[in-house]
């Protein structure tokens, strides 16, 4: 089979017996009922050990995602310096986190011949959603929806989605008709690997349906980045088995676009740290191929 084209696992197996496997899986827990193996978080959503997909909701995702790396600066010169490295390291397009000195017009007109795409985000804007300004390519232009605050902050998955979703509903109300640039969601994974995945998947399931209740001409971008608070600063070498995870996750969760950041982030990152974090992603795609799977 050429690799060049989506691995579609589903069409190598027969369909299951679900309630033969059903009762074989409760027989293996040793319990009555679906109740009886649920799991209730405190705090959470009682959660079922089997969900099986309604009619209607499906989104699959199409196989691949792009890479996308941070770049925090406070002078043009910087902005350079840090898109030509992650040029070079193999990043798709980099996400220019500014400064509320920085003159977003100034590093826009300085970047416009970098070899990769760019979005600049940040300045004065209202908690949550950044405004952004396309430089080139196929990027969003128009809402930035940053959930990656509340999660540093320890808000739960079900509180990021809620969060995500009023915002969403929000924006698209706020913009409805101006723009056919699709709304980019930034969202944290942690290193929980079913938990980050299951959430990405209800992001982008719940993300489409509220975009198609407002007729919006292109679905929201999920942009998936590993959240910061699974760093440690004493044992950094563990920090590359969480972002490793959290990756995996979101790339099994279906993200349009993938963020590492870097294992030693905590303590001041390094050059070493950010080329660990780009292999993480090239060795997802070029050695696992995960994105040619289709939706896995």
């Amino acid at each position: 089979m050429e690799l060049s084209q989506p691995l579609n696992l589903r069409s190598q197996f027969p369909d299951a017996d679900l309630a033969a496997w059903e009762r074989q899986f409760l027989s293996d827990l040793g319990v009555n009922s679906m109740v009886d193996a649920g799991w209730a978080p405190p705090g959470e959503v009682p959660a079922a050990p089997l969900t099986r997909r309604p009619e209607g909701i499906y989104c699959p995702s199409t196989p691949g995602w792009e890479y996308v790396e941070d770049v925090r600066l406070d002078t043009a010169g910087q902005a350079i310096e840090a898109l030509q490295q992650a040029a070079e390291g193999g990043a798709d397009a980099g996400v220019l986190k500014l400064a509320d000195s920085v003159d977003a017009e100034e590093v826009r007109s300085l970047c416009r011949d970098t070899p990769i795409p760019i979005v600049l985000a940040g300045g004065s804007r209202p908690e949550g959603l950044l405004d952004l300004e396309r430089v080139r390519g196929h990027y969003p232009d128009d809402c930035y929806i940053d959930l990656s605050g509340w999660g540093q902050a320890g808000a739960s998955l079900c509180q990021l989605g809620a969060i995500a979703f009023s915002a969403l509903a929000s924006a698209l109300d706020r913009h409805s008709g101006r723009t056919a640039h699709p709304i980019l969601i930034e969202a944290p994974v942690r290193h929980e690997l079913f938990h980050g995945a299951a959430f990405l998947r209800a992001l982008r399931i719940g993300a489409a349906r509220i975009a198609r209740e407002f007729d919006a001409p292109t679905q929201p971008i999920i942009r998936a980045s590993t959240c910061q608070t699974i760093l440690m600063e004493r044992d950094l070498h563990t920090n590359l088995i969480r972002t490793t995870t959290a990756a995996v996750a979101s790339v099994l969760g279906g993200a349009d676009w993938l963020t590492v950041h870097p294992h030693d982030t905590t303590t001041g990152g390094s050059a070493s740290g950010r080329r660990l974090a780009r292999n993480v992603a090239h060795l997802l795609r070029h050695e696992s191929h995960l994105d040619k799977v289709a939706d896995p």
